[in-house]
């Protein structure tokens, strides 16, 4: 805010002026008061333009668009006169910075609250669009982020839907580096050029710039019909969402609808409650719906299966803090969880073009799911499209052999898994929607599925083996951690406790089980009581992403996007230690406890993988070549390491290395379709799970 000075009125209409707020492109705006003191923002025009009838009509425009539209989505107006000597508009006072304003002084957003941005204003375009309006001059001075959401203001140029062009003095009018083609060479503007404005917005709140910003209107022009966006250092997932924004052609981009189904993708839903400690309902477990067999083909949900008959149950657990198991000695106890939900046979599988995997402020991944196999490979199978995309066979016949494995629906898988004695693999990714089966347990050997799981609404970021192989346990979106038997898939428990999405978690030789959550690390016993809340040294942005136990279950380290991977006592939750990294997004102790691995991905200029000796806390090595690290595994040797992610470029190729632990040196380099958000080896390192798409893919003969 600034003071006012001689020039500015004391009043506007009945409201008495009390500081200036900003200028817009017809006027000032003003922070004013009604007579009670309720506070409002007041536009009036300048002084120059009121004496044009143009500028009076298109502010009286203005005003009407304005009071169509929702008051959630934009400031709601509070009075108008049009027909003043200095026409002027009151509006609700919305606290909150411009976007503009917001990144000039605090920086690029993290990918999170990019997210978030582009959720809420996908939907606030739906409701202008809904109202018969296009907006024509969205850009990040005409979005107020508020607390509950970003407001969109500023009608000054919106139209109908079926109004022509409007132009003045030959030039069209908006803010020319987020105008979309279309309107910049004067044709037919509809919603699809708001979208196109929404992705510039987008790319400006992730870097700070415009994805079309150059040093003279002219060569803007030419960026914005001709070129490529600019989006170098934009997170992955929201770099695909941007870019199809961004699409010359408007019949090319999505509407405002699939924009925010696919944003909300890896949100809650609602505003999650206060945390509380565990509760776990008690009812009856369920046994899963049998397994049907594989279907062929890689597209589309499996064909659902009627629930069978529940069993009767055989105890509860309590999961308050300090109340012991009511079944002692139990390793877990039966308890509550919801019966698992048929996959409904028309359920959408969602198509995206990038892959998220975790941001600096969150860790979410997106991907193109089942989309692209046949694009990959040019047309044919998709055992050949994966062919062509790993470069295997006749390219590298010393890369090894690999098969897809069916039978989950999902659209990006998250995590893969083998079971410590190796004789079963275990994956888990996002569905969309609730009752989809999103988690699989597989025969080590064959490879066939053995169970599918229930994840809860819009599936689970992760999946791990208990020490004893008879019990999985799934990280879900929905904050909730479930226990599922191996390998018949018997739902066995529900672990509360995360208010928010669960991300990451480990089981341990001493039978805690750990969680890493977008409101931080959980540590629960074995009964599924919570042993305690993992202490973060400060608070943060962000959420942690992953979490693993030591060998010998005495230590647990988790890590997130606060920059440091952070080590805990296995059995108390008691923090040790601290380590420096940037954003990091899996870690993971070698079969000694001696060295943690960790996998980047919030460094600006590429990212690695970190090796670190645990006893001392000292950096050991620096493995390169990655653009961004998802995953990192150790084989239950010792002695390789893989990791997961990508190497940047346009076409989001998911990149796999193969490291000998040893030397530090780069054994084999694999390539799948899109970002590769999981790996796991096997004891001798001879096998790997991994994702690519929505499909996990195991590997033999490395």
């Amino acid at each position: 805010m600034e003071s006012l000075g001689p020039e500015d009125p004391e009043k506007v209409g009945p409201y008495r002026v009390r500081s200036r707020l900003g200028a817009g492109g017809m006027g000032q705006v003003y922070l004013a008061e009604t007579p009670a003191g309720r506070r409002l923002a007041v536009k009036v025009i300048r002084a120059e333009h009121a004496a044009d009838p143009r500028f009076r009509a298109r502010f009286a425009r203005e005003v009407e668009a304005a009071r169509k539209v929702n008051d959630f989505y934009t400031a709601s107006v509070v009075d108008a006169d049009p027909e003043a000597a200095s026409p002027w508009m009151a509006t609700a006072y919305v606290p909150g910075p411009s976007l503009q304003a917001l990144v000039a002084g605090q920086g690029a957003l993290p990918p999170d609250r990019v997210r978030e941005l582009g959720a809420g204003l996908a939907e606030g375009l739906a409701a202008i669009h809904a109202c018969g309006l296009v907006h024509r001059d969205l850009k990040p001075g005409n979005i107020i982020v508020a607390e509950d959401g970003p407001r969109i203001i500023d009608f000054g140029i919106a139209r109908a839907l079926d109004a022509s062009a409007m132009t003045a003095t030959g030039a069209v009018i908006g803010t020319l580096a987020y105008m979309s083609p279309e309107q910049i060479e004067a044709d037919e503007v509809g919603p699809p050029s708001d979208v196109f404005s929404l992705g510039g917005v987008l790319a400006f709140a992730c870097t700070g710039r415009g994805p079309f910003d150059a040093s003279s209107p002219g060569a803007i022009v030419h960026r914005v019909v001709s070129r490529d966006p600019d989006l170098d250092g934009v997170d992955p997932f929201l770099a695909g969402v941007i870019t199809r924004c961004l699409t010359k052609n408007p019949a090319g981009r999505p509407t405002p609808a699939q924009l925010l189904a696919e944003l909300r993708i890896v949100q809650s839903p609602v505003p999650p409650p206060p945390l509380a400690p565990p509760v776990v309902q008690r009812a009856t477990p369920v046994h899963p719906p049998a397994a049907p067999p594989p279907q062929p083909g890689i597209q589309g949900p499996q064909p659902a299966m009627p629930p069978a008959a529940p069993v009767p149950a055989q105890g509860v657990m309590d999961a308050r803090p300090g109340v012991a198991p009511t079944v002692p000695g139990a390793p877990v106890a039966p308890v509550t969880v919801p019966p698992l939900a048929r996959s409904g046979a028309g359920q959408q599988q969602v198509r995206r073009r990038a892959v998220l995997a975790a941001v600096a402020g969150t860790l979410v991944a997106g991907g193109v799911g089942v989309l692209g196999w046949k694009e990959l490979g040019g047309g044919g199978s998709a055992a050949n499209a994966f062919k062509k995309a790993t470069g295997l066979g006749e390219g590298d016949p010393t890369g090894g052999t690999w098969k897809l494995l069916e039978g989950v629906d999902v659209y990006e898988l998250r995590s893969t898994k083998f079971s410590p004695d190796g004789k079963y693999m275990a994956v888990a990714g996002w569905s969309s929607g609730t009752g989809s089966q999103c988690a699989g347990i597989y025969d080590g050997t064959s490879g066939a599925r053995l169970a599918r799981l229930d994840g809860g609404k819009d599936g689970a970021n992760e999946i791990a083996f208990s020490p004893h192989n008879r019990v999985v346990a799934l990280a879900c979106t929905d904050g909730k951690v479930r226990l599922y038997s191996v390998p018949d898939g018997r739902a066995v428990a529900t672990l509360t406790g995360p208010a928010k999405r669960a991300m990451g978690v480990a089981w341990s030789t001493r039978d805690r089980i750990a969680a890493a959550g977008q409101d931080g690390g959980f540590l629960w016993d074995s009964s599924g009581r919570l042993v305690t809340r993992l202490a973060r040294k400060d608070k943060y942005p962000g959420e942690l992403y992953s979490t693993a136990f030591a060998p010998d279950g005495r230590m647990v380290a988790t890590c997130g996007a606060d920059q440091f991977v952070r080590l805990y006592d296995g059995v108390t939750g008691a923090r040790i230690a601290d380590l420096g990294t940037p954003s990091a997004t899996s870690v993971a102790f070698s079969p000694d406890g001696r060295t943690l691995a960790v996998g980047e991905y919030g460094g600006t200029d590429g990212n690695m993988v970190r090796l670190w000796n645990v006893q001392t806390r000292t950096e050991l090595a620096q493995l390169p070549g990655h653009k961004s690290v998802t995953a990192v595994a150790f084989s239950g040797d010792g002695r390789r390491l893989a990791s997961g992610g990508d190497d940047g470029g346009s076409n989001y190729q998911g990149t796999i290395r193969v490291w000998d632990v040893a030397s530090k040196t780069q054994l084999k380099l694999l390539t799948t379709p899109h970002h590769c958000m999981s790996v796991a080896l096997n004891a001798d390192g001879t096998k790997m799970l991994s994702s690519g798409a929505a499909k996990p893919v195991l590997w033999t003969g490395l």
